[in-house]
């Protein structure tokens, strides 16, 4: 399977991070289409997971910027 998602925002060197839902409950289908519920709390861990890592790399790359002068 290709994750464009993933795979263009890798290729930008941008974080990604993907939620996958572990729950068949949260799942639901019907005539109007496929439908999950999101476990909110995982999803904000991982975004907060994300932030810390963008925000890492910011600092290192300001750090070696300021170092390179």
């Amino acid at each position: 399977m290709w994750r464009c998602f993933e795979h263009l925002a890798t290729m930008a060197g941008m974080t990604y991070v993907r939620w996958e839902n572990p729950d068949p409950t949260r799942f639901r289908a019907d005539g109007n289409g496929d439908y999950t519920r999101v476990d909110v709390p995982a999803v904000r861990r991982l975004y907060e997971d994300a932030l810390r890592q963008v925000r890492q790399r910011v600092a290192d790359t300001l750090t070696g910027a300021a170092l390179l002068k």
